[in-house]
């Protein structure tokens, strides 16, 4: 059974100063935190187990989410390598999905080129990035409108 891992530990500069008291995991869209979509998007396909890396204001997150998820909190942010480390060795023998906490993923397009926010982390080292899936990144003012256009009433 695949362990989720939703990297949530970024700053979210970009987008000051609705990240001012709140990780940009936490801005809604459509009426729900974006790592409440992504985390439903990662149940939707069976993966229950999610693991959240968390850095700046982790007790917004920890108080609205409760005990869905297993944390980590980095009081200096690690990396993707370094998280995905230390959550394989809590789950040695499971597969490892990444999912960017400021992306969000929507069906297959076999257009698509680029990198969508999600990787597979396999228990014998082999590392596959997805591609060909239609994405927002929010971590902008330009996706985050993109966002909300697509979701808000």
């Amino acid at each position: 059974m695949p362990v989720g891992l939703i990297l949530c530990a970024g700053l979210g500069s970009r987008l000051k100063p609705l990240t001012n008291k709140m990780p940009k995991c936490m801005i809604t869209v459509g009426n729900k935190p974006v790592l409440e979509r992504i985390a439903d998007h990662l149940n939707k396909h069976g993966i229950w187990r999610i693991v959240v890396n968390l850095h700046a204001f982790p007790e917004v997150v920890m108080k609205h989410f409760g005990q869905r998820f297993l944390y980590i909190y980095e009081p200096v942010p690690m990396g993707e390598l370094a998280t995905v480390s230390l959550v394989r060795g809590w789950f040695p023998k499971e597969k490892i999905v990444v999912a960017n906490g400021d992306t969000l993923i929507f069906g297959p397009n076999p257009e698509e080129k680029r990198h969508c926010g999600r990787t597979y982390y396999w228990p014998d080292g082999v590392i596959d990035r997805k591609i060909g899936h239609d994405f927002i990144d929010i971590g902008s003012p330009a996706g985050l409108a993109e966002a909300r256009k697509k979701y808000d009433p």
